[in-house]
């Protein structure tokens, strides 16, 4: 039966009074609250024992793994072959990149246009190519037969180009008429001196 207002005032009747009423259920509260607040914490440390419990069960069956062995065993055997697998990709991966520069410098000795090499090399399967000691790569003269079979018609040209000459010299040609240079000197000589500089001489 709960306890409330009105089961007080039944109880009490014609005695009831409000002050005796107010009392009556302060009294009931006092009483009543502490313990509900006992009962909340009580709940709260339950659960948090809950959660302790289960770690301690999680723990124990790790620990009994462990004490096995094989669990141990099989995670230390992962981490090692997932580490020694990280360190041969890294040591591949420089590997390739040393035999992809050295690729790179025999196609500009063999003269390939500088334009096609990113575009060559990426196309290039370079699985069997290898580097010796001294960082060359191997088999170095088949490769550059291959480079001019496969990649020949990629070679750059130099073009070599005249000097552009808007009024060339005109040479006296043995004798048989006045070169262009020769008339600009007499010219200036006469400029300057007032008389033909073949009269001169005459």
């Amino acid at each position: 039966m709960a306890f409330t207002r009105q089961e007080v005032r039944n109880i009490l009747g014609e005695a009831r009074t409000d002050d005796i009423e107010n009392k009556l259920i302060g009294l009931y509260l006092g009483a009543v609250d502490p313990l509900k607040d006992e009962i909340e914490g009580l709940k709260t440390e339950r659960d948090k024992l809950k959660v302790q419990a289960d770690k301690v069960d999680g723990l124990e069956k790790e620990l009994n793994g462990y004490k096995n062995g094989e669990d141990f065993k099989a995670k230390y055997d992962k981490e090692h072959k997932d580490f020694e697998a990280y360190k041969a990709q890294i040591a591949k991966d420089a590997e390739t990149g040393k035999v992809r520069a050295a690729y790179r410098e025999l196609l500009k000795s063999e003269n390939i246009s500088e334009k096609r090499l990113d575009a060559i090399i990426k196309v290039t399967d370079m699985t069997g190519m290898k580097l010796d000691k001294d960082g060359n790569l191997e088999n170095i003269d088949k490769l550059k037969e291959a480079i001019n079979k496969d990649w020949g018609e990629f070679k750059a040209t130099v073009r070599q180009r005249n000097a552009h000459v808007d009024t060339p010299p005109d040479h006296d040609n043995g004798g048989k008429g006045t070169s262009r240079a020769r008339e600009l000197a007499d010219k200036y000589y006469a400029q300057k001196y007032g008389v033909q500089k073949d009269a001169e001489k005459e």
